[in-house]
């Protein structure tokens, strides 16, 4: 979307770079994370960031251990009312078949995001303190 001269080539190029170097994501004792690779794929309205394909293209190059975080948090801003599909959120079939896709290629360690994550976290810049969303989550600023 951005006409970036080979951007998905170089994308691709660099992400099995980085699995060589650093491997797939380890996790401590609590769960957290201490190095490794963490894919994240935003998922966006009418397959327009070529999903399905994507999932594929890791399916064939890296590791099914590999860990994909497959994000819904796309929410339509500014002027997206004027590049259809891109006026809208993901359904939730768009995001379900992204799913269900990934485990249907056998990935063992994808990150599911609740369809309700557009609404947090998202800078309000007409309020005068646009990184705060304490009325939102009760949680104050995040960082």
């Amino acid at each position: 979307l951005s006409e970036a001269a080979d951007y998905v080539q170089t994308a691709r190029a660099a992400i099995v770079r980085m699995h060589d170097q650093v491997g797939n994501l380890v996790l401590d004792m609590r769960g957290r994370a201490v190095k490794g690779l963490i894919l994240r794929h935003l998922v966006l309205p009418g397959d327009l960031s070529g999903t399905r394909e994507t999932l594929f293209w890791i399916h064939d190059n890296l590791p099914s251990t590999v860990t994909i975080s497959l994000m819904a948090q796309y929410s339509p801003m500014h002027q997206s009312t004027a590049f259809p599909p891109l006026d809208r959120k993901v359904t939730p079939e768009e995001y379900e078949t992204a799913v269900d896709l990934a485990w249907e290629l056998g990935f063992e360690n994808v990150f599911v995001q609740d369809l309700e994550s557009p609404t947090v976290g998202i800078p309000d810049f007409r309020r005068s303190k646009p990184f705060e969303w304490e009325e939102e989550c009760g949680r104050g600023n995040p960082g």
